[in-house]
């Protein structure tokens, strides 16, 4: 597993406000357990703000297009960590 933590001030705009804008469109929808996925890649994404926490997950499959830029970019800077 990989993985990395990246401060908001960290993100240029481009790839912040994608997200922002991903988190506002999806903010009345329920929370659902994440992809099932057997031998692929899920991308899991938790942001913090103020006193709340979103937690999404994704599949190769459905990660949204807005986000790829910015999972990218995540990607490129994650290193291995313990479960």
């Amino acid at each position: 597993m990989r993985g990395c933590e990246v401060a908001a001030d960290d993100l240029d705009a481009a790839d912040r406000r994608p997200l922002e804008r991903y988190l506002r469109t999806t903010a009345d929808q329920p929370a659902t357990a994440g992809p099932t996925v057997h031998d692929g890649v899920v991308f899991e994404l938790k942001v913090e703000c103020d006193d709340q926490t979103r937690q999404l997950a994704f599949s190769e499959l459905s990660l949204p297009e807005e986000l790829e830029t910015l999972v990218a970019w995540l990607q490129q800077r994650s290193r291995p960590i313990r479960l």
